[in-house]
């Protein structure tokens, strides 16, 4: 199950700024520096940030992180789903 409330602020951030790069199947791959960019974070510490929120919301149930070898990892949305009865608790790929 998610917890919306132990994501941080930044955390939140750079969710949103990751799902403006999202396609319909819920997929994406910019890089960190781009991704700091967009959250309006310092160029040289951004990154950094950046990779740990990730790191975080992956934990916490929003993305599933998939790296790939001298290229930015492929990030895919997760959404909750509802179980019989009726609590979230099912993760599925979008």
């Amino acid at each position: 199950m998610r917890d919306s409330e132990a994501l941080s602020s930044i955390g939140a951030l750079v969710l949103h700024t990751l799902s403006t790069h999202m396609s319909a199947d819920g997929e994406c791959w910019p890089g960190l520096t781009t991704l700091s960019r967009g959250c309006k974070l310092n160029k040289y510490t951004g990154p950094d940030i950046v990779s740990r929120e990730l790191k975080a919301a992956e934990g916490l149930g929003f993305l599933k992180i998939k790296p790939r070898a001298g290229k930015t990892a492929i990030y895919q949305a997760l959404i909750p789903t509802c179980s019989g009865q009726g609590v979230f608790g099912v993760t599925h790929l979008l």
